[in-house]
């Protein structure tokens, strides 16, 4: 009795599923994890800059609390100093963005992370908030949202996330309600403070 045969589109599939495996010939051990170290370290970095998600916990791969140390070697940031807009200067590190602006690390006197600020567009929070979203915008993601004076403008905050938006209006009335901001704000600043913050 002669063997059954497979049907020829099964046929052709099974040499092409065996095909890659024949004609690949075995790489080179240390080229292949010196190829799989750039693509982690590439990986790394990019959760660093534009595609970075920004939660209540840091920026990506920067995180609150972490070392001095530890965020040069996750996001090759270098030392910068910075003002707040209260006259004073503050030390920290930064690390580009591709589109402009950068993320910047605000450190303390114990080199550790305390505060992280996004100024530029491309990192944004798993709602889709980021520098250049519109006061509208924030209001639909975080329906509990209020705005505050801070630093000579109107700052949105999202309670109980750790994570505050400047935007682009001055400071106006004294208790400035969310849903009176013209909807052509914009964000101008992501804060990333860890603490959560409360609505009047």
């Amino acid at each position: 009795m002669k063997p059954a045969r497979l049907p020829a589109f099964l046929a052709a599939g099974v040499l092409c599923a065996c095909g890659p495996a024949a004609d690949g010939a075995a790489g080179d051990p240390a080229r292949d994890a010196d190829s799989m170290a750039e693509a982690a370290e590439l990986a790394a970095r990019e959760a660093c800059g534009d595609a970075a998600t920004i939660s209540g916990n840091g920026v990506g791969t920067l995180t609150l609390g972490m070392s001095v140390t530890a965020a040069r070697d996750a996001c090759d940031m270098r030392d910068t100093t910075f003002t707040l807009g209260e006259g004073l200067m503050e030390s920290g590190l930064t690390t580009s963005l591709a589109a402009g602006g950068a993320i910047v690390a605000l450190t303390t006197d114990s080199d550790s992370v305390l505060r992280l600020i996004v100024t530029g567009a491309g990192p944004a929070t798993e709602q889709g908030i980021g520098v250049g979203s519109s006061i509208a915008s924030v209001r639909e993601a975080y329906p509990d949202a209020c705005v505050m004076s801070g630093e000579g403008r109107l700052v949105a905050i999202a309670p109980n996330t750790g994570v505050s938006f400047m935007t682009t209006s001055p400071v106006g009335p004294a208790n400035p309600r969310i849903e009176n901001v013209p909807d052509t704000t914009t964000v101008f600043q992501v804060i990333v403070h860890g603490s959560d913050g409360v609505c009047p």
